[in-house]
């Protein structure tokens, strides 16, 4: 059929450090490629460039400059001609950048 080779890892949890990059992944590849959307607490993430960007096809969601606002659970749901195969979830949590006495603050 149509959704001849599918693998997914599922739901998984996360951290990302204040500040930083993080990459998230669908964990799902199929064959024909699917398209993915993705959510944080049910609002639709949609690529900006700066903030959100997404690579392979949808099925990575690139997040910049992390900050707490980014904590949460963000859903990826996967579809393949236009009908819902699935969706799962990732858990990521900020951890907020503690300072040490020297640091420089700018």
């Amino acid at each position: 059929g149509e959704w001849d080779k599918i693998s997914v890892v599922g739901n998984y949890e996360t951290q990302g450090l204040e500040g930083a990059t993080i990459t998230l992944y669908a964990g799902v590849a199929s064959k024909p490629k699917s398209t993915y959307s993705w959510s944080l607490n049910t609002v639709e993430i949609l690529s900006d460039g700066t903030k959100y960007s997404k690579d392979d096809y949808g099925r990575s969601l690139v997040i910049s400059d992390l900050d707490g606002s980014d904590s949460g659970t963000y859903i990826v749901t996967y579809s393949h001609s236009g009908l819902t195969k699935g969706a799962h979830n990732i858990k990521l949590d900020v951890l907020e950048k503690v300072f040490s006495k020297g640091d420089v603050y700018d």
